[in-house]
């Protein structure tokens, strides 16, 4: 997927890493300079929400750059 997106022209590359999910994605976002952060949720409402979180809700209330939120399905659907 990466090499497709490069070929594109799109710069992408893939990292990983331990910890808070949140703080890690927006201190990465900062030490690169990224431009966008794309993330997908899961759709969770209710109660499943309020025990699970909102990794991607945390994300988009504190961006260090602009933030894309889309549906996983949507993404997953998009994987050749």
């Amino acid at each position: 997927m990466l090499k497709e997106r490069e070929l594109s022209g799109v710069k992408a590359e893939f990292q990983c890493t331990q910890g808070l999910p949140t703080h890690e994605i927006v201190c990465r976002a900062e030490s690169l300079g990224a431009d966008l952060v794309l993330i997908s949720t899961h759709g969770r409402s209710g109660a499943k929400r309020v025990l699970l979180g909102s990794v991607a809700e945390e994300v988009v209330r504190s961006p260090p750059c602009s933030v894309l939120v889309v549906p996983e399905r949507r993404v997953l659907g998009a994987l050749p």
